[in-house]
């Protein structure tokens, strides 16, 4: 994968975060301060040895459930950003999070004005300036970790007073990679954010092309160590390193830009290989070994920016420029299946004028939450859609008498999102955790913020 047309193509590949259990995924790139812009379109890498697609197949939906009743319950506390102690069911409807009340300015600031290159150092209060940027959102337990480009952060949520602390990596003018103590390790461009049960965190560096363990993040002990892709060690990428399709042990495979990822009870990681177009296991096993599961199908979307799971599925948004799409993916058969898809108008409130810029994704345990162009709906695994909160993304935010720190009516609210999507994703992350969505939001240059929906 050349990182030129990466730089050229991908201003946006958002991710977003899963669900349940303290397992997350956040997937993404947009071109933030700090930023530089990404993409979701590579070409490029050896032949490798994966020719097999892994099952993928472009059948129709075949999510049989409906309504709210439940046709396989899971005890699964797996899932994309949310929360750290759920049930997940495979069901049709229902859920926790189909309608939401208010939405609330939870850290950040909307308004913020300042240098592009203003940021936080450790210590500082969640509604101190300057602003995170909370390019991912993943909760583990009561902690929330988050990304800006190659540094890993997070706030403990418990807190009486929060604030935000750094955990590992050094932005700098050069992109550099180089796995090892937390303090000292460079990532250079982190797309995919998840949680372990363990409580820690794996994230995936499209450009130093691997998947990485971020070992004990709350403590001096701190560890990044490769699982599996490239472990050569970089100090001034000018491509991304060692690209390919090779399956097997984690110290032997390669990818070809890892970006979104999420995990399960068990430890298995799933990340989608963009230049590869395949959904990737990467196997809680001492090897790490590296499987196809499956391949995303040509009369699908074009990109995946983001992933979440409830069960033994996992629910991938995408784009192919046109059209958004939400497709499951059996991680058990291979089976790829349409949840739904379609132009504006299978959206609204957009209307079929406008391109949907759908690229946030998450669950409640039991349906999905989507996100984009400023809205957030509720999605039933057999593809049912609500729109539960947001009035919009406008191109002047905050509108004029519009107060972006007050709290509003979920529907209310104005979703400010300076850096909307193109074919490779968006700026949206989400995420579910106890009852409420976490959305990140950007104003003018580094006025990142959160939104907190109480859902119900």
């Amino acid at each position: 994968m050349n990182k030129l047309l990466l730089l050229a193509l991908a201003s946006t590949m958002s991710t977003t975060a899963l669900a349940t259990g303290c397992t997350v995924v956040n997937g993404g790139a947009d071109s933030g301060p700090g930023d530089s812009p990404d993409t979701g379109t590579t070409s490029g890498g050896d032949a490798g040895t994966d020719t097999s697609g892994g099952g993928g197949s472009d059948s129709t939906t075949t999510d049989t459930g409906g309504g709210g009743g439940s046709d396989s319950t899971t005890t699964d506390t797996g899932g994309g950003g949310g929360s750290d102690s759920t049930t997940t069911s495979e069901t049709g409807g229902g859920g926790l999070a189909t309608s939401c009340s208010t939405g609330t300015l939870y850290a950040g600031n909307p308004s913020y004005v300042g240098e592009y290159t203003d940021r936080p150092t450790s210590g500082t209060g969640i509604h101190a300036d300057p602003p995170l940027q909370w390019g991912n959102l993943v909760f583990a337990g009561s902690r929330i970790y988050t990304r800006d480009d190659g540094e890993v952060w997070t706030v403990d949520t418990s807190a009486a007073g929060p604030v935000e602390t750094k955990v590992a990596g050094q932005n700098s003018a050069k992109l550099a990679y180089a796995p090892g103590a937390c303090g000292a390790a460079r990532l250079a461009k982190i797309w995919g954010m998840a949680a372990l049960p363990d409580k820690s965190i794996v994230v995936a560096d499209i450009f130093g092309n691997a998947v990485l363990h971020i070992a004990n993040p709350t403590t001096s002990a701190c560890t990044v160590e490769v699982w599996a892709g490239n472990a050569t060690a970089n100090p001034d990428l000018s491509d991304t390193l060692n690209p390919g399709d090779v399956l097997g042990a984690g110290a032997s495979a390669k990818f070809d830009g890892p970006a979104s990822l999420v995990t399960d009870d068990a430890g298995n990681i799933f990340v989608f290989d963009i230049g590869n177009m395949k959904i990737k296991k990467i196997a809680a096993d001492a090897a790490h070994t590296v499987t196809t599961v499956a391949k995303i199908p040509a009369d699908g979307p074009a990109q995946i920016t983001n992933l979440t799971r409830i069960g033994t599925k996992l629910y991938a948004v995408g784009t192919d420029g046109a059209e958004a799409y939400v497709i499951a993916i059996d991680t058990v058969s291979g089976a790829v299946s349409t949840v739904i898809k379609g132009g504006g108008g299978k959206f609204p409130p957009i209307d079929a004028s406008q391109y949907p810029a759908i690229a946030g994704i998450t669950t409640d345990g039991t349906g999905l939450i989507l996100s984009g162009k400023g809205f957030i709906w509720y999605l039933t695994t057999s593809g049912t859609l609500t729109h539960i909160a947001g009035a919009g993304s406008p191109i002047d935010f905050p509108p004029s008498g519009y107060d972006a720190k007050a709290s509003h009516p979920a529907k209310d609210v104005v979703l400010g999102n300076k850096f909307v999507g193109s074919i490779s994703g968006s700026t949206d992350y989400i995420t579910y955790h106890e009852g409420s969505v976490f959305w990140r939001g950007r104003g003018d240059g580094t006025a990142a913020y959160l939104e907190k929906f109480s859902c119900p």
